[in-house]
């Protein structure tokens, strides 16, 4: 999955950071597009934000407190300015991004469709995710789950979330536990067919036990990782 983020630097600039390196590290997500710094000099902007937009499955606004933006020479509001940046992402999202998931940051409420020009208008009709500083863990879930359009997690899997590591564990606590299981089932089918020979017999010497013993328990741990990189 392909992640675009449209935010306004005065506005939201460290959110958008944070929320593109956790993004990044989210298993599914290949790329996101944060800034329009990434692209080239001399290109066309309209066309390289077009392009962008067209090749992200999802589109997400950053909206904060500040977003419609004020000029100080003019005491215009920048989302009505033809050259905005913002307004200009927004806008190709709404035409080219079959999804746009407008992020409502610490509290910020969604514009007045009134009060924005009619090219996005429809923004305001999207369905939108809150992210705050003080819950950031938990919104990302609720936006992950959006993302890739699953239910809501349960309280386990939001506490996995929040502590990776100790998800990483029981992955592979879950893994080497089928492995056992998967030995035990051998084992048996062994003793069935050799009626109760032991392996250490079959196989010759006791370390050789022990070494496919473990290597199945190893292979087992790593495998739900696998699984999960081969899926994405």
């Amino acid at each position: 999955m392909k992640i675009f983020i449209s935010y306004r630097r005065s506005d939201s600039q460290d959110v958008a950071a944070r929320l593109a390196d956790r993004l990044i590290d989210t298993s599914g997500i290949r790329d996101v597009f944060i800034d329009v710094e990434d692209i080239e000099a001399g290109a066309d902007f309209e066309q390289a934000i077009d392009s962008a937009v067209t090749q992200s499955d999802a589109c997400l606004i950053l909206i904060g407190s500040d977003w419609v933006g004020v000029d100080p020479d003019t005491g215009e509001p920048r989302i009505h300015q033809a050259e905005d940046f913002v307004r200009r992402e927004v806008r190709s999202a709404l035409r080219h991004c079959g999804r746009v998931i407008p992020l409502l940051l610490n509290g910020a409420p969604m514009p007045d469709p009134d009060s924005l020009p009619e090219d996005i208008r429809p923004l305001c009709s999207k369905q939108a995710v809150a992210l705050r500083h003080v819950s950031f863990n938990q919104d990302l879930s609720v936006l992950v789950d959006a993302l890739f359009e699953r239910r809501p997690g349960g309280s386990l899997r939001r506490w996995l979330r929040r502590n990776p590591l100790l998800g990483v564990v029981f992955k592979a606590l879950g893994g080497m536990l089928s492995a056992a299981a998967l030995l035990i089932a051998v084992g048996a089918l062994h003793s069935a067919i050799t009626e109760g020979r032991a392996l250490e017999e079959t196989l010759g010497s006791r370390g050789l036990v022990w070494l496919v013993i473990l290597t199945t328990l190893g292979i087992g741990a790593l495998l739900p990782f696998w699984i999960r990189r081969w899926r994405h």
